[in-house]
């Protein structure tokens, strides 16, 4: 997990055991396909300063961590949780309140 988060930080998912159906799922948005996940992470990386993990647990099939998604909107608590088959990543779940992201969109659109 470790690995992942440090990749999303420097947009680069290459490197990365991504099923290439791989589902995405987050409150804003649900996406299937490593070029799906390539394109939303490519509109999400501009937002994003870093992502603290709190808390990680992880087994052979899945993993979970608690998470601080630090944006230029403020700090965002997450639940992300990812299943992994053949030692690939086939589906990330992500929750957390995603207001102050949407508020912040809106306001910058506003400008």
């Amino acid at each position: 997990m470790g690995t992942y988060i440090h990749q999303v930080k420097r947009n680069d998912v290459d490197p990365l055991p991504l099923h290439s159906e791989v589902a995405f799922e987050s409150p804003l948005k649900s996406i299937e396909g490593i070029v799906a996940f390539q394109r939303g992470l490519a509109d999400f990386i501009p937002i994003l300063k870093s992502i603290p993990v709190v808390r990680l647990t992880a087994d052979d099939a899945t993993c979970a961590a608690l998470l601080t998604i630090d944006t230029i909107f403020g700090e965002v608590p997450s639940l992300e949780y990812s299943r992994l088959a053949d030692w690939q990543i086939v589906s990330i779940r992500t929750h957390y309140d995603p207001r102050p992201m949407l508020e912040g969109m809106r306001r910058t659109s506003a400008r």
